[in-house]
């Protein structure tokens, strides 16, 4: 699926490296909120950012915001528009 955010330069394989799997936000961002806005959110990240495939919100260039180890191995790139 294409999008045009900081997940554009992914592969879909980095993602989804078996067919099927759907990782969650954690699993590259951590735990970036803290546990009082998760709580408030019910730990639904998407209730802000939406999909991953179109995520929202804004983080200033060139920072990795709480990456793990596997996010860190990704390429962030900067929405053109």
């Amino acid at each position: 699926m294409a999008s045009n955010n900081r997940h554009t330069s992914q592969t879909c394989a980095f993602c989804h490296p078996t067919h099927g799997e759907i990782p969650t936000c954690q699993d590259c961002h951590g735990k970036p909120h803290g546990e009082n806005v998760l709580k408030r959110f019910d730990g639904d990240c998407g209730a802000c950012h939406g999909i991953a495939h179109k995520v929202q919100g804004k983080m200033p260039a060139g920072k990795n915001g709480s990456l793990t180890e596997r996010g860190m191995q990704g390429v962030l790139t900067v929405p053109t528009n």
